[in-house]
């Protein structure tokens, strides 16, 4: 949803469905945390394997376990590389696409050709990834910018040159020295 501008409340009428919500960072690190807890408490038997069962109604993590460990071959939904399953998009292409999953890890289901449009909508997300990858092995500001302005939810030049300017500010303890020459 969020790659597809008519998706992201722009424009003069009402967006149906609703534009897209800004990610709750902070309600999510804390669901989060309070996760591992009841995960600590699973691990340290406090929790039974009853209780598990009962209380988690979704867990896809578990249920991919399961089937790759019971050889029950049930489809995912996962990220991978695409290995021709979308016909015509590269082999490398890194997708989330159906895959079955056993001991060997996902294995993609054929899919075929994307249609025209949505094609070019994952060419351009792709793009931005591998611009985002060269920029974070290289420091290249100029490639950082370049994948910013490549990506469909950048709408600002000036935007996005801050946006780069705060991280990078912001992560100095933690991005290599080669981003601050």
């Amino acid at each position: 949803k969020e790659y597809v501008p008519y998706f992201q409340g722009y424009g003069a009428a009402k967006n149906v469905p609703e534009p897209i919500r800004q990610f709750d960072a902070v309600n999510r690190a804390e669901e989060m945390k309070n996760s591992w807890k009841i995960n600590e408490q699973y691990v340290k038997g406090e929790l039974s394997a009853e209780h598990y069962i009962k209380n988690v109604s979704n867990d896809h993590a578990t249920d991919i376990i399961e089937s790759m460990w019971g050889n029950l071959r049930k489809p995912f939904y996962v990220n991978t590389d695409n290995r021709g399953s979308v016909s015509n998009l590269p082999a490398d292409a890194y997708l989330e696409m159906e895959c079955q999953l056993d001991m060997n890890g996902p294995r993609p289901l054929h899919f075929g050709e994307l249609p025209r449009g949505i094609l070019a909508l994952q060419h351009l997300i792709l793009d931005t990834h591998e611009l985002t990858a060269e920029a974070a092995v290289t420091g290249d500001r100029a490639t950082l910018r370049r994948a910013m302005l490549t990506d469909p939810i950048c709408n600002n030049i000036v935007d996005a040159d801050n946006c780069i300017a705060e991280l990078i500010k912001a992560q100095k303890d933690v991005l290599p020295s080669y981003w601050y020459k």
